[in-house]
């Protein structure tokens, strides 16, 4: 017979999953739409330099998060109040430190390295950002004590008014720096937000003053997520910055275009994946068999619906581009059909992280991140310069290739997982 208490915590943490998620997918589809929008109004050159600014910063944002967002996680949920309140406060002023460190380093760079001065003064703008990460503490806060409710109304509230900000501006016919306050007001926002909730509740983010002994397990505990972070990031967001360097901003607007519609696609998996995870821990606990059968299943529809999916957006491509994007935007078409067939192999990877979560194998996805960054710069390093963004687009297929498939081979403790992929992928040909 179940106990109450479980039943009762079990429902509330999936009423805490369901806004979590709700809110994760009300983010994505109005920050795609919002996007279609800005990228229309801006054109590929400018639009370019928007996202140059924005892959610029996201660079040292790793650094500046410090790995909180599963360090406090972890830490915070078996405290008591008063414990609670102590780590919660070290951790915002250690993390204030490094944050101005990283400002400091970000406009040292800029002020050295980057010669276009309107550019330069972008990048300096939007980079205090970094400021601002310190109080995403109270999200996570709110999360580890399963009341993400109010982080996702939050996060939500403060989406609706930035997107209506960027309407107006579209319909005022603004100048570019202005989108550049725009993507700076979100954070800022919702920083107050959290403030205000968190004080409301009686709790002193500022009053306490910080614990060494706490700031030192946070800072031994945080630096390897900050290196498997790096590592992701870089992934995520170099090509755009070689993209510009190599070639230029207009064309780096056109690539941006296709990694937005490519984004909002896989996000379907990224969504879905992390939604099923609760299932999987409590079917590996329960039984090996079962886990791998549903593990299976999960893998065969995720890879071969992103397949079809690609099929589609490859018969329709350039309906698609000039539809969301207009002329202008038109040659981004043969690069979004190529980022597409990539999904597949995105979506084997996210699913992938979900297993080594379970399976508490946390080290190897950070090794196999790095390696698959490694393959990733090679390759757009030589094939930027030969077929341009599309050479961008392969890099990505053959790195999520190599990175989420092909690596699990050489992988010893992972003769499990090559098998149930291979099951997912190709057993439906014998049937």
């Amino acid at each position: 017979m179940k106990s109450p208490r479980k039943d009762f915590f079990f429902l509330k943490y999936l009423g805490n999953t369901s806004w979590m998620l709700s809110e994760r997918i009300f983010k994505t589809l109005s920050s795609f739409l919002i996007g279609v929008f800005v990228a229309k109004y801006l054109g590929p050159e400018k639009f370019g330099y928007l996202n140059y600014v924005i892959a610029f910063v996201a660079i040292f944002i790793p650094i500046a998060e410090m790995g909180y967002s599963t360090i406090l996680l972890r830490e915070l949920n078996p405290l008591n109040k008063h414990t609670r309140n102590q780590v919660v406060s070290t951790a915002f002023y250690l993390n204030l430190l490094v944050s101005l460190i990283v400002l400091a380093l970000i406009w040292g760079i800029v002020g050295f390295g980057v010669h276009d001065r309107e550019l330069a003064s972008f990048i300096s703008i939007y980079a205090i950002v970094v400021l601002f990460k310190p109080f995403s503490i109270i999200d996570y806060y709110y999360q580890s004590q399963i009341k993400a409710k109010k982080s996702s109304i939050i996060k939500t509230v403060t989406l609706v008014i930035v997107s209506g900000f960027k309407l107006i501006l579209i319909l005022f016919k603004a100048d570019l720096k202005f989108f550049i306050f725009a993507y700076l007001l979100d954070i800022i926002l919702a920083s107050i937000f959290f403030i205000l909730t968190y004080s409301f509740e009686g709790n002193s983010l500022f009053m306490k003053s910080p614990d060494l002994t706490i700031a030192m397990g946070l800072l031994k505990s945080s630096w390897p997520m900050v290196i498997s972070s790096l590592s992701i990031i870089l992934y995520m967001r170099m090509d755009q910055l070689m993209i510009k360097n190599m070639m230029n901003a207009s064309e780096l607007g056109l690539y941006s275009v296709s990694v937005r519609v490519y984004e909002g696609m896989i996000m379907i998996s990224t969504v879905a994946s992390t939604s099923i995870l609760p299932v999987l821990v409590m079917l590996n606990n329960d039984s090996e068999d079962r886990f791998e059968k549903r593990l299976t299943e999960l893998f065969r529809i995720l890879f071969w619906g992103n397949i079809f999916l690609a099929l589609f957006i490859t018969i329709f491509d350039n309906n698609i581009i000039l539809l969301l994007f207009g002329e202008q935007y038109e040659r981004a078409s043969t690069t979004m059909s190529i980022l597409m067939w990539t999904a597949g192999f995105a979506s084997l990877g996210s699913l992938t992280s979900r297993y080594f979560t379970v399976k508490k194998m946390e080290k190897k996805l950070a090794l196999r991140t790095f390696i698959s960054l490694l393959i990733n710069l090679s390759l757009n390093y030589w094939l930027i310069p030969i077929y341009g963004i599309n050479g961008s687009a392969i890099a990505t297929g053959v790195s999520l290739l190599i990175g989420n498939y092909l690596i699990d081979y050489f992988d010893k403790d992972l003769t499990k997982l090559i098998k149930v992929k291979n099951k997912a992928l190709f057993k439906w040909i014998s049937r």
